[in-house]
Formats: structure tokens, C-alpha cells, sequence
């Protein structure tokens, strides 16, 4: 008979029982059902009956570092629950060599992989984990598209002359399309400076008019 003082250690690790424990216990499921629409049952059965054995029941959730027992019920249905706050939610049974965990209402953070684990004859068995997860949702990751990069051609706003390319391969020497804007305006500011001058110069040595008497 399990004594119910191993529900303490029942809490404890199971990964070492990985390794020492038989596996002579198989763990199905009915098909999971969309979240909180409908109950979860796990089935856990053992090769040959044995009216003296209870069985503990272990969930392993993503992230923990180890599975963690929900609850133990004896041979003769009794449960003993970890959390009392379970109580509504997990109903264990036992039947012959079957062993059965109903989940009222299977929750998104009931997710994880289950264990069912008995000591028969002073020795440990269990189950492989039975994993039971919704598959992840994964969001598209939405593009950007970079911005056009503009380029300077002939007859844009800068006004190179046709044929001005800024790549030093195909010009001996780099100009900027501002050389091309002021070099013209400079030159007829000169042009008109000097146009001054002469005029101013003109109207200096012009020999005055005057009536010449007769």
C-alpha cells in the first residue's frame, strides 16, 4: 500500500526517475480541445492489474525547471491534492490496471507535458510525458520599404548640364552641381562690372559741350 507520506516527496524532481524507474505505464490523451471550450482526459495504464497501487500525476509546464505534482489518488479513489485550489478543476480516478486524470476545462496555462507515476512492489514506474501544447501562433513580420534614392540625372532642380555624372570613374575630377550654378553668375557680375567701368570711363574723358562764339 503508498503510504500518503510520499505525497511531499511526490513534489520532488522526477528526472532522476528518467533514468532509474521501468517504464511499463502508457499515457494517451483524447484530442485537445480548443482552449476553455471543453474537458481533457489522460489515460494511464499499467501492463498487469494490481488493486494495491495509487498513482501520482505530474505536470511539467514550459519555462519550469521540473514537473510538479498536481495530485495522488490511492487504490481506492482517494485523492490528495498538492493545491487545494484543484480540487474543481482536476478529478482523478482509479480502475483495474487504468488510471484516468479529467480536466474540467483545459486552459491555455494547463499546457505542459504530463507524467503518471506509481511505485509497484517497491519500485517506481513511469510514464513517457505526454505533451500537450496548442501549437504557437506566429505574427508576419511586417516589411518596411526603404525610400527611393533619388538620383541627380539631366534637367533635374540641381540644373547640371546634360552628360555631369558625380562618379569619380567616369569623371576625371568631382564637381559639384553648385560649380555649374555660380560659375555663370559670377561671370556676368564680372561682365557687368567691367561694362561699368568702361562706360564710367567713357563719360570721364568725354571733352565738355559748350556754344563757341562767332
Amino acid at each position: 500500500m503508498v503510504s500518503h507520506t510520499m505525497i511531499p516527496i511526490a513534489s520532488l524532481p522526477i528526472l532522476l526517475c528518467l533514468f532509474l524507474c521501468t517504464h511499463q505505464l502508457k499515457l494517451i490523451s483524447n484530442s485537445l480541445p480548443k482552449i476553455g471550450s471543453g474537458p481533457m482526459t489522460l489515460y494511464c495504464e499499467i501492463e498487469s492489474e494490481d488493486p494495491n497501487v495509487g498513482v501520482y500525476w505530474f505536470r511539467h509546464k514550459k519555462g519550469s525547471e521540473s514537473p510538479v505534482s498536481i495530485v495522488y489518488v490511492s487504490s481506492t479513489s482517494r485523492s490528495m491534492y498538492k493545491d487545494q485550489n484543484d480540487k474543481n478543476r482536476f478529478k482523478p480516478n482509479a480502475s483495474g490496471n487504468r488510471y484516468t486524470l479529467e480536466i474540467g476545462k483545459f486552459e491555455a496555462t494547463d499546457q505542459g507535458t504530463y507524467y503518471c507515476l506509481i511505485n509497484k512492489n517497491s519500485v517506481l514506474h513511469i510514464s513517457p510525458g505526454l505533451q500537450l501544447m496548442y501549437p504557437e501562433v506566429t505574427t508576419p513580420k511586417t516589411t518596411t520599404k526603404a525610400p527611393p534614392v533619388r538620383v541627380t540625372v539631366a534637367g533635374d532642380s540641381c540644373n547640371c548640364p546634360p552628360g555631369f555624372s558625380e562618379d569619380k570613374e567616369t569623371t576625371s575630377f568631382d564637381l559639384s552641381c553648385d560649380l555649374y550654378v555660380w560659375a555663370p553668375l559670377a561671370g556676368l557680375c564680372g561682365f557687368l562690372l567691367l561694362c561699368l567701368v568702361i562706360t564710367s570711363m567713357m563719360l570721364c574723358f568725354r571733352p565738355p559741350t559748350g556754344r563757341t562764339g562767332i
